[in-house]
Parts: structure tokens; sequence; C-alpha cells
């Protein structure tokens, strides 16, 4: 099931990203200031949301791929899945970008009149980058993940160090910054087109089909419904945490969260690996090498997440040398618990979408939706933070029961993780309590 290089490698292309941040971030506050680098996170976080606001369709070009024989067919699914993203990302910009002008217009920010000076250029980026999302997913789709995953490392390069660079040698001015984003952003697009039309040979075997186009849609908005209410579901505990708490609770919980969550990288560098293979076929055809997998995997995430427990005091107190590592640790304990389940629920999470059922992941969300936000209220009422994360923990168990059920699991073999969950649980309360 698993592929061992692949996974090494696309390990390793999420790793180096986060590494690159690491170094710059110091280096952005000394050049342009917190606020001005405030502003420039909005836009990279703005652009990585419409990123997934593809209506599915680069998940579907990788299934797509991974199914088609021949390089004409193969052709003519990148071509149609390019057009539709471009059509859909010109919208989005049109639509997005109008908005966003209205709005400046009544603002009395210079910040926001600063970033709607860079608007025009904002919306030429979004097409550009639904474009290059699609020519990824036709490498996914190849299994070449190699090179998907070092143009992903030469696009985070040029993401990052591009506007330094501007900042330090050209202009700090914050409209400047914004272009020189995008400006990168559509290099990585020309490096993918030249990459992925000579592996497919696209200028040839150019082919634009109105069958395809539906094909696509079809199998992708199911997974565009996921892709929007995942964000939500991912987000809301830090708005309720605002509401019920103070700005403090709030920096020291998305600390907790954002770098605890960074573990994360590993079951989503297999879910990558995997989601090709599982495309092909049908479900029984897996069912039993997925199965196995997890009994593999669930020991492996076990120590990842009992070690990450154990050393979150140390870890907090070196890292940040502020008094808030207290709060920030105790918060990281709780939540690795939800985050093992939680990363154990990837592996059904990938295979319902290989085999296009995420209708029924989004309607597993949809349910959860209303006992998560209860839970989340009244345990952050009461416990703060601390009660953020033991609701995210119960939502995450509740994930990954039903998505291993949905995949053929039966609950009555879920005895060992149970176990594993209440050991790992005890570990949590015991650091949080006498260390």
């Amino acid at each position: 099931m698993f592929n061992l290089r692949h996974i090494a490698v696309n390990l390793l292309g999420s790793a180096l990203p986060i590494l690159i941040i690491l170094i710059t971030v110091p280096l952005y506050l000394h050049a342009i200031g917190a606020e001005k680098y405030g502003a420039l996170s909005l836009v990279w976080i703005v652009f990585g949301y419409f990123g997934i606001l593809d209506f599915g369709i680069s998940r579907s070009v990788t299934t797509a791929i991974s199914r088609a024989e021949g390089r004409q067919a193969k052709a003519d699914i990148i071509w149609s899945a390019a057009a539709l993203n471009m059509a859909w990302g010109a919208l989005i910009a049109i639509v997005g970008g109008g908005a966003f002008f209205l709005y400046a217009g009544h603002s009395e920010s210079e910040m926001v009149k600063d970033v709607a000076t860079a608007l025009p250029w904002m919306m030429f980026g979004i097409p550009v980058l639904m474009i290059t999302s699609t020519l990824n997913g036709a490498l996914d789709g190849e299994e070449r993940f190699k090179m998907a995953n070092s143009l992903q490392l030469v696009g985070s390069i040029l993401y990052q160090l591009v506007p330094l660079f501007t900042a330090y040698y050209v202009s700090d001015h914050l409209p400047d910054l914004i272009i020189a984003v995008i400006l990168c952003r559509f290099v990585l697009l020309v490096l993918y087109a030249i990459v992925v039309g000579r592996l497919f040979d696209l200028v040839a075997l150019f082919s634009v089909s109105k069958s395809t186009m539906i094909s696509l849609l079809k199998f992708g908005s199911s997974i565009a419904a996921v892709n929007i209410l995942d964000p939500i579901f991912t987000r809301i505990d830090q708005v309720i945490i605002a509401r019920f708490a103070g700005a403090s609770d709030v920096a020291a919980y998305s600390i907790a969260v954002n770098s605890i969550g960074r573990l994360g990288i590993l079951p989503m560098a297999m879910s990558r690996s995997i989601f090709p293979k599982l495309s092909t076929g049908t479900a029984d055809d897996h069912r039993e090498a997925l199965f196995s997998s997890k009994s593999k995997i669930i020991w492996i995430w076990f120590g990842i997440c009992g070690a990450a427990i154990v050393a979150s005091d140390l870890v907090y107190y070196l890292w940040l040398k502020d008094p808030i590592y207290v709060e920030v640790s105790a918060v990281a304990k709780i939540y690795a618990v939800g985050l093992w389940a939680n990363c154990l629920g990837i592996l059904p999470y990938t295979a319902l979408q290989a085999w296009g059922r995420s209708t029924t992941i989004l309607k597993v969300h949809l349910l959860e939706m209303p006992f998560y936000l209860v839970a989340l209220v009244l345990l952050t009422y009461h416990y703060g933070t601390l009660g953020a994360a033991v609701a995210y923990g119960l939502r995450s168990y509740a994930d990954y029961i039903i998505l291993w059920k949905m995949c053929g699991y039966p609950v009555r073999r879920q005895g060992m993780f149970t176990i594993l969950l209440i050991a790992l649980s005890v570990l949590a309360f015991a650091m949080h309590q006498f260390v």
C-alpha cells in the first residue's frame, strides 16, 4: 500500500517549506515590521485558501490521470481541467475583487488602501494559482512526486525570498511586495507548464472536451464542499476562544495548534502517496491492504504523539522563552491526543475521496458540526483553551470511528485504538498535572 520512497519525497517536500518560513520570518519582521508582515501573511493565507476553492478539480485530475490510458486521454483531462479552473478562477477574481474594491472604498485603514492598490495583480493571481493546482494534480496522478515536490519547493523559495529581497533592496511598500508574490506565482506556473507540457506532450495533443469537464466537475463537486467546510472546522475554535477568553488565550492556542499540528505532515505525505493507487480499481481491491496499513501505522503514530506530549514543556520553553509557554504547552499536550486520532483518520478520508465517495465525508462532517459546536462552546466556556482542545479531540475520535466504519472497518475491531487513546489521554493529563 505504501511506497516508502514516495512518502519520503512528499514528507521532505512538506517539511522544507516550513524550514524556509522559520528562517525568513525574523528577516521579514526586521525588514518591514509586524504590521506589514501581518498584512502580507493574510495575502498568503487568502491565496492558500483559493487553492482549495477549485471545485475539487485538481483532486479530480489526479484520479482521472491515474485511471486514464493513453497520452491523448491524459492530455484531454489536463486541458479540460485547466480551462475549467481558468474560467472559475476568473469568476472568483472578478466577484472577490469587486467586493474588496467596494470595501476598500469605505475603509479608513491605510493598510487596506495599500492592498487595494495591488488588487488588479491579486485578481490576475487567482486563476494563475488554480491552473498551477491543476498541473500539480496531473503530476500526482502520474506518481511523479519527486518532480511535483521539486516544483513546489522552488515555488516556496521564490514565494518567501523574492518579496524579502524586494523589501530589502527595492521597496518595502506593501503593494510592491504583493506584486512580487504574484509574479512568483506566475513564474511557478510557467515552470509547471514546461514540465507538464513536455511530460504529456500537451502542445501536440491539445483537446478540450465538454464531457470531460462535466466528469471532472461531478467527481470534484463534493470534494470542493468538503474543502470549504474543513477550514471552518479548523478555525472555528479560535473564534469561540476569542468570544469567551482574551487575546492572550487565542495567541497561546494558535501557537500550540499551529506548531503541534505540523506533525500532521507525515500522514498527509502518506495520503498524497497512496491517493493515485486507491483511485484505480474498486474499493474491494484495496480494502484489506488499507486495514493492514492501519494496524501498522497506529503504533508509529502513537509513539510520535506520545513523544510530543512528553517533550512539549521543554520544547516550548526553549523556543518561546516567554511565560506564555506554560499555557501553550498545556494546550499542545491535550491537542496532541486529538491530533493522533485525526491523523489516523486521514487514511479512510483519502480512501473515500479516491473511491468517489466524497459525499459520504461531507455528510459525516455536516452531521458532526452541531454536536462539535455545542461541545466546543460549553467546554471553552468552562475550561478555556484546554476545553477547546478537548472538544477537538472528541470530534477527531468520532471522525475516526465513523470514517473507518464507512470504509468497511468494523467498530468492534477498534479495541486497540480505544486502549491506546485512553493511554495517550492519561499521559497527557499526567504531564499536565504533575510536570
